[in-house]
């Protein structure tokens, strides 16, 4: 049997092994792979570079552990970002009910650069009702969450004094998983007091979300462990989603490889076939 005739017929087990190892050095050696920076989410990273101090900013935690491995990421570059701005405020809130997990997660594993809970930074916590909690917390934050997700009293708070309603906000961001998300928020919240509104997403919706970004109504978008990945570049980390994106990168190369292997053994067999 030639060589060829022994790539056409290469066992299956072999292809796993490379994709296993080539899939596996990624995740054990973070590589970063350059990635081209989309719009969308460039201009999440360009607008919270220009916010000036004392500026408050909302990251609504929308997702569950089904979305975790795409959203996850992105929720820990933007609060890796905010965390690096001094002077801003942040809001951590939920209208999913696992998201509070999430956030506490993310912020018992972060850097905060400094920043002190309750001067800085809060995290609300959940509040059951979807579009109508949207719509209530808009127009009084303090009145629907009378207390923090620590069991904080809001008023206890330094940095809640004179933050009462969306008026007070300067960005939102909600990494949302499905509803309610950024259809809600811009009904609620982006539309009623122009809040600069901005996501993170699932790839899977990044479509049928679109027409927000067309309409104004959202300035921009991360799509995906992508875009949780291009986020991170921009950030100078290799974050989940610079890892993720590598073992993907790195699989491909594995599949596209043996492609073309086995068509070039196919015709040098069928050239020595001929012969």
């Amino acid at each position: 049997m030639s060589i060829w005739q022994r790539l056409l017929n290469i066992d299956r087990r072999i292809v796993y092994l490379f994709l296993f190892a080539f899939i596996s050095l990624p995740l054990l050696v973070p590589i970063g792979l350059p990635l081209t920076i989309s719009p969308e989410t460039r201009a999440i990273y360009d607008y919270i570079e220009k916010l000036p101090e004392g500026s408050v900013v909302v990251v609504s935690f929308d997702y569950s552990p089904s979305s975790y491995s795409e959203q996850h990421p992105q929720a820990v570059a933007v609060m890796n970002h905010l965390m690096r701005k001094p002077g801003i405020k942040i809001i951590l809130v939920a209208f999913w009910e696992q998201g509070p997990i999430m956030a506490e997660e993310i912020l018992r594993t972060i850097d905060t650069h400094g920043k002190e809970y309750g001067k800085d930074f809060v995290h609300l916590g959940y509040v059951a009702g979807g579009e109508t909690a949207m719509s209530a917390f808009a127009a009084d934050i303090h009145k629907t969450f009378p207390v923090d997700y620590r069991k904080n009293p809001i008023d206890s708070l330094p940095m809640m004094a004179d933050i009462r309603s969306a008026k007070d906000i300067s960005l939102l961001i909600s990494i949302a998983a499905g509803s309610p998300g950024v259809p809600e928020f811009a009904r609620q919240i982006q539309g009623p007091y122009k809040v600069p509104f901005a996501a993170g997403l699932v790839a899977i919706s990044v479509p049928i979300t679109m027409p927000y970004m067309q309409s104004g109504q959202m300035f921009g978008l991360m799509a995906g462990l992508r875009g949780a990945a291009e986020y991170e570049q921009l950030l100078n980390m290799k974050g989940k989603g610079s890892i993720g994106m590598d073992a993907i990168s790195f699989s491909h190369i594995v599949v596209l490889a043996f492609i073309l292997i086995a068509n070039v053994a196919y015709l040098a067999n069928r050239k020595g076939g001929a012969k």
